[in-house]
């Protein structure tokens, strides 16, 4: 064999191939484009460079009258030109970082030619005692006339210029995120939304929270809302909606999801079963075929797809090569969603809660009234929500807020190991500061 380990994809779900080559495994890795993948170079990392400055206008715009008499205008050149010098070597950094662990790194389109071999770009042919599959999703394209001119989140990270007017069709972490990043820049902005609800495996009042602010910024929310069709004259669209509506935009992103990336790897040769939602897997992340695994974004699975479970699938599948095999267990992980204001959450969700009273108790804090350090900023609404079981553990955190992600990201310590174990009394946070303040709470 040419490794004891291939992976084919070279994002968080590969984080885990330097533990292994530094154990001094043979590991290869099979990159078709960028290495890091879409988090490094098209999500994640681009995205809060491109939304850090309309979050410092937010915060500024909290605190006219309170010490500021003006605001500042946002330059989407300058803000891309930044954007560009933080995030365009990342890929190189990681590759690097791969081959100096001992990786062999390989350019090209991978397939399965039996369960042990792949070949590259129809020419090369590498052997691997295990393979793991972490190609990530891409993004979902609409199926409807004139969708082909319409934009992604990988075309809007490389936008040259921005037009006046922008159609957003979608309710997930892209549209909210990406609406937020246009109005500040002083863009009309439209969303539709295919239902009632944006966000929906997110705590539904700071949901509603959120729109309501975003309306309030000018941005148009449009509920119960599908295209039947586009059409593109010169530089302007025309969507007609299934009502019969027409609407007039410069640009449409569709913000519709993403899918994983299963094309062309041969799955069907060789009997891996997928999904829609992705390759299936067990406990262990093995595939239906034995020795080939599979981590992150591309496996169907109920835990949220994102960057920090990419990373503990692809380390626990490397330990779990290198001691022997264990059942995957999730620790507490928190969920954020990169909008103005910020929503946060970890554990169990408020909706569950709610749902089993006689199990569990929901505290809510209002921030803006009831908490002085919060009262700085002069944030318009900043809530906390806190759940705990019959023994007074903390199960479940959520906040709305510009701090949501720092707050939630804090009580990780409380959900993991119990707030009991360790009282937050005997917990010296620093004072004043965003964990001072919650801690009372607690």
């Amino acid at each position: 064999m040419d490794f004891d380990v291939l992976f084919i994809g070279s994002g968080h779900g590969s984080d885990g191939a330097t533990l292994l080559a530094q154990k001094g495994w043979k590991v290869g890795m099979i990159e078709k484009d960028l290495f890091g993948g879409t988090c490094t170079n098209r999500g994640c990392n681009a995205k809060i460079t491109l939304e850090r400055l309309p979050e410092l206008k937010r915060n500024v715009e909290n605190l006219i009258g309170k010490g500021v008499h003006d605001t500042f205008e946002l330059d989407w050149t300058s803000i891309m030109a930044h954007k560009h010098k933080v995030i365009d070597g990342l890929n190189l950094q990681v590759k690097g970082k791969f081959e100096a662990s001992g990786i062999t790194t390989i350019i090209g389109n991978a397939k399965f030619i039996d369960p042990h071999t792949i070949q590259v770009d129809g020419k090369e042919i590498y052997t691997s005692e295990k393979i793991v599959i972490a190609t990530g999703c891409t993004p979902n394209q609409l199926q409807l006339p004139g969708s082909e001119h319409f934009i992604d989140s990988t075309d809007f990270m490389l936008l040259e210029n921005l037009p006046t007017n922008v159609t957003i069709i979608g309710g997930g972490f892209i549209a909210m995120e990406f609406a937020c990043i246009l109005q500040s820049l002083g863009r009309l902005v439209q969303v539709l939304l295919r239902g009632d609800k944006a966000l929906k495996g997110f705590y539904q009042p700071h949901v509603e929270a959120l729109l309501k602010n975003m309306e309030e910024k000018g941005i148009s929310i449009f509920r119960n809302t599908q295209v039947s069709s586009a059409k593109k004259e010169h530089d302007k669209f025309s969507l007609t909606l299934q009502n019969g509506e027409i609407l007039q935009t410069d640009m449409v992103l569709d913000a519709t999801g993403r899918n994983p990336n299963i094309e062309g790897l041969g799955l069907e040769t060789i009997g891996v079963d997928f999904s829609k939602d992705g390759i299936l897997v067990d406990e262990y992340l093995e595939t239906t075929v034995p020795g080939i695994f599979a981590t992150g974004d591309v496996i169907a699975k109920s835990v949220p797809k994102i960057t920090p479970i990419a990373t503990f699938e692809s380390f626990y599948l490397a330990k779990s090569f290198l001691n022997g095999k264990e059942k995957i267990e999730y620790p507490p992980f928190a969920q954020a969603v990169f909008s103005t204001p910020r929503i946060a959450q970890a554990g169990l969700s408020i909706a569950t809660a709610l749902e089993n009273p006689e199990a569990y108790t929901l505290k809510e804090v209002d921030y803006v009234k009831e908490d002085w350090f919060h009262q700085v900023s002069n944030e318009p609404f900043n809530q906390l929500c806190l759940i705990y079981d019959t023994a007074n553990k903390l199960v479940g955190v959520a906040n709305i807020g510009s701090d949501a992600v720092e707050t939630v990201n804090g009580m990780l310590h409380a959900l993991g190991e119990g707030i009991h174990g360790k009282k937050p009394e005997d917990i010296l946070y620093i004072f004043p500061s965003i964990s001072h303040a919650y801690k009372k709470h607690l």
